[in-house]
């Protein structure tokens, strides 16, 4: 084996991006759950809750402390994974940098989460960093995969590349727009977008996971 730290990293990255699959399925569960159970109103781009029952609210807080130890638990992995491929490829050293940034950018977010123009505008900076993760990760693999002679993961990593530019670009002028505007016809999109961002997020980490699989196979038989 050529690259075993690399191949020891992509096999972590597989299992961060499993959970962060996961987190994705709760926070749309979660968003659709409070659009549908409570009386909800946007501000400054985030969906803020005005009337909620007592099992609505609890729900959601629930929900909500899964999904941030989830998405916790993710980044980790991704970092530790990337920290392991730097050492084979040192593309996977720009990622370690983003997760920090992002660790640090979702603890601000955190820290003032009763300030939905803060939150929203923390948001739209996590939506750019995961996007810039997602393209260095995927520099990383294609540039084994040339070390590798391997020219389909090389073919197939820039599809997924536009891919993935394409639908987070969806999510980061949505974003924008729900920040500039306001009014029932902006809350109205803003549910329906809840529900076609984690529909789209699904497919996007499901072709991510395949082609972690793929290179986990590249990099065992090099």
């Amino acid at each position: 084996m050529r690259f075993p730290n690399a191949y020891a990293g992509v096999k972590t990255l597989f299992v961060g991006f499993i959970f962060a699959l996961l987190s994705s399925v709760c926070s749309t569960v979660m968003l659709m759950f409070l659009y549908l159970s409570a009386k909800v109103e946007l501000k400054d781009g985030t969906l803020v809750a005005v009337e909620a029952s007592g099992f609505t609210a609890l729900s959601v807080i629930i929900i909500g402390a899964a999904v941030s130890f989830i998405s916790l638990i993710s980044l980790i992995l991704e970092m530790i994974g990337s920290a392991k491929a730097a050492k084979d490829e040192e593309t996977f050293k720009v990622v370690i940098y983003m997760i920090s940034v992002s660790l640090a950018v979702s603890a601000i977010s955190g820290i003032f989460s009763g300030n939905s123009k803060l939150v929203g505008i923390t948001n739209l900076i996590s939506d750019f960093i995961e996007l810039f993760i997602g393209i260095y990760i995927l520099q990383g693999i294609i540039n084994l995969a040339g070390k590798c002679d391997n020219a389909e993961m090389e073919a197939n990593g820039a599809k997924l590349y536009k891919t993935i530019i394409g639908l987070y670009s969806l999510v980061i002028l949505f974003q924008l727009f729900t920040m500039v505007f306001n009014g029932t016809g902006v809350l109205v999109a803003a549910g329906i977008f809840t529900v076609l961002s984690g529909v789209l997020s699904l497919v996007q980490f499901v072709f991510f996971l395949m082609y972690l699989a793929n290179a986990k196979t590249m990099l065992s038989k090099a």
